[in-house]
């Protein structure tokens, strides 16, 4: 089934969802400077033995995935509020 982006777009339920999903990526860019997993991890590839020592050796799970898990929860919380 296919579906028309710009009915869907325009949907009145729809639209305010769209717009909250806009504005997380927006916060988590501002705080973190990317989206994109291999960025925020200093250009790490996790699908290599090295890339996977890497994100070990340096705990990057710690240092880096919790807070950007933290900046989303803390981001729908305020967004879900209004």
């Amino acid at each position: 089934m296919k579906i028309n982006n710009t009915i869907l777009l325009t949907d009145p339920f729809v639209t305010p969802l769209v717009e909250k999903a806009q504005a997380l990526i927006r916060e988590f860019e501002r705080q973190h400077g990317s989206t994109a997993c291999r960025v925020l991890v200093d250009g790490g590839n996790f699908n290599t033995p090295a890339g996977q020592k890497k994100f070990q050796e340096q705990d990057l799970l710690h240092q880096r995935c919790v807070g950007c898990v933290q900046t989303v929860c803390e981001t729908l919380a305020v967004l879900f509020e209004k």
